[in-house]
């Protein structure tokens, strides 16, 4: 998950704003950053492997504020004691959880009851919108012709008649119009990168075991069947864990079962891991395993 040099100044630029106008000093964040990398060890380095310094990080933003209207600038205020204080009590979630959670629509049911979102939002005609809930199963019917989707990390092969969204960067799923919700993905595969930390090697066997984890904390019902299996993936040995859970697709009102298989295969170089979650109710399964078992044939890590 690389974000550019470029998309870094970027955000220091937009921090700088928004730090000025709280009334704290811009070049505290700049000073941030150096910290972090003075230290060399612990969540330094893991955190600016994601967020990579774009160089000269305290002059570019001393730059940037030096012809703003001076202020007297608020330090380690009651306000932000407070601040602190109501951070400490949330709690974090790493990047799988949160991808897990966006699947199961956990946030957009939390967002609803804290009233996040708006009553009165309208429904969208595009790709997030279709009623999961009440999945016909022949709507999501995958092609017999399949063509390729390349990133850096792997190409794949999936029918043509299924839809990509998202990018290398945060995440590929891909799924039928239809199975693709406002808060939920009923069918699919999402695929994703996992960087080591530090810049070290990478535990298949660990890694496995930490997003199954997660997929279990971030959805509720969701459980392992059994401990992780070997599997070659053209070539290339990976872990492969089946899952049960409860699916957004619906009958009789009532949620019928999902079925998740997570499968993890390290890169080519052995720096990095490729995760997959290929996801299908009960009712569309045998329809869905001949396309997912050939997506995974083709895949080519790289």
């Amino acid at each position: 998950m690389k974000y550019s040099r470029e998309d870094e100044s970027q955000a220091d630029a937009g921090g700088a704003i928004i730090m000025y106008k709280a009334g704290y000093n811009p070049k505290a964040m700049a000073d941030f950053f150096q910290k972090l990398e003075s230290q060399g060890g612990g969540g330094g380095p893991q955190f600016l492997s994601d967020h990579p310094n774009p160089g000269n990080r305290v002059q570019a933003v001393t730059k940037e504020i030096q012809s703003w209207p001076p202020k007297n600038f608020s330090s380690n205020d009651q306000a932000l004691a407070q601040a602190k204080q109501q951070a400490n009590g949330i709690k974090t979630y790493t990047a799988q959880e949160i991808a897990d959670g966006a699947k199961q629509g956990v946030w957009a049911k939390q967002n609803q009851q804290s009233g996040a979102t708006p009553a009165n939002l309208p429904s969208s005609g595009s790709a997030g919108s279709a009623d999961v809930a009440n999945l016909d199963p022949q709507q999501i019917k995958p092609s017999g012709n399949f063509k390729p989707l390349q990133s850096p990390a792997f190409t794949i092969q999936y029918p043509d008649n299924w839809q990509t969204s998202g990018d290398a960067n945060s995440g590929i799923t891909i799924a039928p119009q239809a199975c693709i919700g406002q808060s939920a993905l009923a069918c699919g595969a999402v695929i994703s990168g996992l960087a080591p930390q530090n810049g070290g090697q990478v535990s298949v066997d660990d890694a496995t075991q930490q997003l199954v984890q997660g997929m279990e904390q971030s959805n509720p019902g969701l459980k392992a069947n059994g401990s992780p299996q070997n599997i070659q993936v053209n070539g290339v040995q990976g872990r492969a864990v089946d899952l049960t859970g409860n699916s957004p697709v619906q009958k009789n009102g009532k949620p019928v079962a999902e079925h998740d298989k997570l499968v993890v295969v390290p890169t080519q170089q052995g720096n990095g891991l490729i995760s997959l979650i290929f996801v299908a109710p009960d009712n569309a399964q045998s329809q869905l395993q001949p396309a997912y078992q050939k997506m995974l044939q083709s895949l080519q890590v790289k």
